[in-house]
């Protein structure tokens, strides 16, 4: 009952971030004058579903772990996704991970403005695993009152120092403990605290989080590649089911980390479809800007055999990492 729940509970946390990414595409591809069929949460089968007044049927589908739109195709029907041009084409297939970013940057800011208003300036909510918080002794629950002197509404002054030595005020219960450091950069402390912020400093804030974010993912692909198809590397990824244990330990914690949690999942999918693998966004893109080459240089586009046949590879090599790490994911739960 309890796996029952857990995937229950993921269909829920992921029903939101996918729809989002497939409505990117959806509005891209509105922009463009193509034709939309169908919107689906998920593949295969229709469980259910309705047709809006301008004919796109919204489903959710058998196999809820993902979604995809479906739109009018043919040469010849101007208002086909293949009618259009190569570049028209890519911005439609870039729409979904645009969105993906967007929505992570919202809930960014909406969180560093909720934090603002209803916690004291400070709280330590989470102190992450074999961090330099971790250990100098910083534990969650504990309140920083200064760094070095500064407030933590100045904390900003410390950013991009190398080798800074830290002096850390602490309120710990009824105590005011002293604790020091030397770290390369002040993010990699390894807390995540609360910061009252102004209106513009909570935006400039989750615009800038959500940058971090998709630089620190699109730096971890080439780990996730080497981790995914090399099993003597210890797992630093996880699939579906290990999704599903993260979203039920999250949900324990609160509002604000469900929220964050949500942020960085949909980052990580938006960064995951720009891949240059066919059948994902980034896929498509390539192919779109060769097909853009070929009609430039030989007044010919790249044939949909040849097409079909790289989205195949591109299938084969998706499911391959799905397989991957959904049996790292079951030998972690052991």
């Amino acid at each position: 009952m309890e796996a029952l729940w857990m995937f229950v509970e993921l269909l829920l946390f992921l029903f939101p971030i996918v729809m989002l990414h497939e409505l990117g595409h959806f509005v891209a591809a509105k922009i463009s004058g193509v034709k939309v069929n169908v919107v689906s949460f998920g593949f295969g089968r229709k469980l259910f579903g309705y047709k809006d007044s301008a004919g796109v049927l919204w489903q959710i589908a058998l196999f809820p772990l993902g979604g995809y739109v479906k739109m009018q195709d043919g040469l010849s029907d101007p208002h086909s996704y293949e009618n259009k041009s190569p570049l028209i084409r890519a911005f439609i297939c870039i729409g979904g991970p645009l969105a993906n970013f967007l929505l992570s940057c919202v809930i960014l800011v909406f969180t560093s403005i909720y934090i603002s208003n209803y916690y004291e300036e400070g709280i330590v909510l989470g102190v992450q695993h074999e961090s330099v918080a971790e250990k100098v002794g910083i534990i969650k629950g504990d309140v920083i009152l200064t760094v070095n002197g500064k407030s933590m509404s100045e904390i900003s002054a410390f950013y991009g120092k190398d080798n800074q030595d830290l002096v850390i005020l602490v309120k710990r219960g009824d105590n005011n403990v002293v604790l020091s450091t030397t770290v390369n950069h002040l993010t990699e402390l390894g807390v995540n605290i609360t910061v009252k912020r102004s209106l513009l400093s909570s935006i400039e804030s989750g615009l800038n989080d959500t940058v971090i974010m998709c630089k620190q993912v699109f730096s971890g692909i080439p780990m996730l590649l080497k981790t995914a198809f090399n099993k003597d590397e210890k797992a630093e990824i996880v699939g579906p089911i290990g999704v599903a244990n993260l979203v039920h330990s999250i949900l324990q914690k609160g509002f604000p980390a469900l929220l964050f949690f949500m942020a960085v999942l949909s980052i990580n999918l938006g960064v995951f479809n720009l891949l240059p693998i066919p059948g994902l966004d980034g896929g498509n893109i390539v192919i779109c800007l060769l097909d853009f080459i070929t009609l430039l240089l030989f007044k010919k586009r790249i044939p949909q055999n040849v097409q079909k046949i790289l989205f195949f590879l591109g299938f084969v090599f998706i499911i391959a990492i799905l397989i991957s790490v959904s049996v790292s994911d079951v030998k972690n739960l052991k």
